[in-house]
C-alpha cells in the first residue's frame, strides 16, 4: 500500500511539471488548406434526390428487375464503397449482388430517413450524409447471418456518399457506409467476422475527391496479408 501511494505521489509530481493536456495533434489542416466545401451554383435539390433515390431503390419495390433498373439509373458503373468491417467493393455487378442478398434476407426492410445533409455545388458535385434507421425481419438466408431466424431488427446507419452530374443525370459515384453493425450482430445472436481489411489514414485530406467524386485513394482499405506461419 505504501509503495502504491509513493508511486501515485511520484506521478503527481511528474505531471505537475508537464502539460499532459497537450497532445500536439489536431485536424485543423483539413479546413485550413483548401476548405471543406467548394463554391458554385446550388440550384439542384440534393436532399430531395438523396431521399427519392433511396426510396426507389430500398423502400418502394421488391421486384429485382425494377430495383436493378434504379441502381443503373442512379449509380455509375464503377461505383465504389467501403462497407461494414472496412471491406472495399467496386462495380455495378457487385452492387447488384449486395442489394439482392439484402433484399432476399430482409424482404420487408425499410429505411426510415431521419435527416439529409448536402454540401457542394451543381458543378463539382455534392457530398451527402443520410442518417437512417433500418427496420427489417430476418426472413431469408444471408451469407453472413445464415438461415432465417424470424427476428425483427432495428439498427442505425449513416451512409456518406458523393454524387455528380454525369451527362445530365445525377449519379452516386462512391459511398462510405457506417451502419451500427454491432447492434445488428447482437440482435441476431451472431458473432462478427474477423476483420481482414486494413483502414489507412490520410491526415489533411478529405474523404472524397472533388474532381472525380471517388474515394481518396489513400483512404481505400486494402486486404490484410496474413502470414502462413
Amino acid at each position: 500500500m505504501l509503495l502504491l501511494l509513493t508511486c501515485l505521489l511520484s506521478l503527481s509530481c511528474l505531471s505537475a511539471g508537464q502539460d499532459w493536456a497537450e497532445t500536439g495533434y489536431n485536424n485543423s489542416c483539413l479546413y485550413e488548406q483548401e476548405g471543406l466545401n467548394r463554391d458554385g451554383p446550388t440550384e439542384f435539390d440534393c436532399p430531395r434526390f438523396v431521399i427519392e433515390s433511396t426510396d426507389q431503390i430500398w423502400n418502394m419495390y421488391r421486384d429485382f428487375d425494377k430495383v436493378e433498373s434504379y441502381l443503373r439509373q442512379y449509380m455509375v458503373d464503377d461505383w465504389e464503397s467501403i462497407s461494414p468491417m472496412g471491406e472495399y467493393v467496386r462495380g455495378m455487378d457487385e452492387l447488384i449482388r449486395l442489394v439482392n442478398i439484402t433484399l432476399l434476407a430482409f424482404p420487408d426492410i425499410q429505411l426510415h430517413i431521419v435527416d439529409t445533409f448536402c454540401e457542394g455545388n451543381d458543378i463539382d458535385g455534392y457530398k451527402t450524409t443520410m442518417p437512417v434507421i433500418h427496420t427489417a425481419t430476418h426472413l431469408g438466408y444471408h451469407p453472413v447471418f445464415g438461415s432465417p431466424t424470424g427476428k425483427t431488427l432495428t439498427w442505425y446507419g449513416v451512409p456518406n456518399c458523393f454524387i455528380k452530374n454525369i451527362d445530365g443525370q445525377w449519379k452516386y459515384t462512391s459511398e462510405i457506409n457506417m451502419p451500427d453493425s454491432l447492434s445488428l450482430y447482437s440482435q441476431l445472436g451472431a458473432t462478427p467476422p474477423e476483420e481482414t481489411w486494413v483502414m489507412p489514414t490520410d491526415d489533411c485530406n478529405q474523404l472524397f475527391d472533388w474532381d472525380t467524386g471517388y474515394i481518396n485513394h489513400n483512404l481505400v482499405p486494402f486486404q490484410l496479408r496474413r502470414s502462413n506461419l
